[in-house]
């Protein structure tokens, strides 16, 4: 299995955040979006239940060692070594990618929740800047690198562009 780099990753990425973007649009219709300040009941509440959909969604990456997207493109989590990740990495890794709502979901705590706003906004960042590590030579993203994972090609793409039939070179002429 080959390690997987920036681009295809960056491809199962936007294919979960167009699913998260519809379960959010959800979530919306259910609970108002925040305006502001945070009011009683309806901010806290999108808040808790948009991070909580997007921490079960995403949760996919410790049961499945593949997100929906992952999924779709074919790539699944192992361990660096090339061997199947272990329940732990998938936590961690987990854990420290998703960091931003996991942070995010304390918000809601008076006094506390503008400390907490500045970690998830702190740790968001981090991640970002981490996954442009997957362009290096070893295709490890920040949060690889500390959950000793990475992400590999494991079968073809669901979706894809049509593959094209290559017919056999002619019998050498003797």
């Amino acid at each position: 299995m080959e390690r997987q780099g920036f681009g295809i990753r960056l491809g199962a990425l936007i294919i979960d955040a167009l699913i998260l973007i519809v379960l959010d649009f959800i979530i919306g219709q259910i609970f108002p979006r925040p305006v502001g300040v945070l009011r009683p009941g309806g901010g806290a509440a999108f808040i808790i239940f948009s991070n909580l959909f997007h921490l079960g969604y995403t949760s996919t990456e410790i049961f499945k060692a593949a997100s929906p997207g992952k999924m779709i493109l074919g790539l699944k989590i192992g361990s660096e070594t090339g061997s199947p990740a272990t329940q732990n990495q998938l936590i961690t890794r987990w854990a420290i990618k998703n960091s931003f709502s996991l942070l995010s979901i304390l918000t809601i705590i008076p006094i506390l929740g503008f400390i907490f706003g500045l970690l998830a906004i702190l740790a968001g960042l981090t991640v970002v800047v981490g996954c442009f590590l997957a362009l290096g030579v070893q295709r490890q993203a920040l949060h690889d690198m500390l959950a000793h994972t990475a992400v590999y090609r494991t079968a073809p793409a669901v979706i894809g562009a049509p593959s094209i039939a290559v017919p056999p070179p002619p019998p050498p002429v003797g």
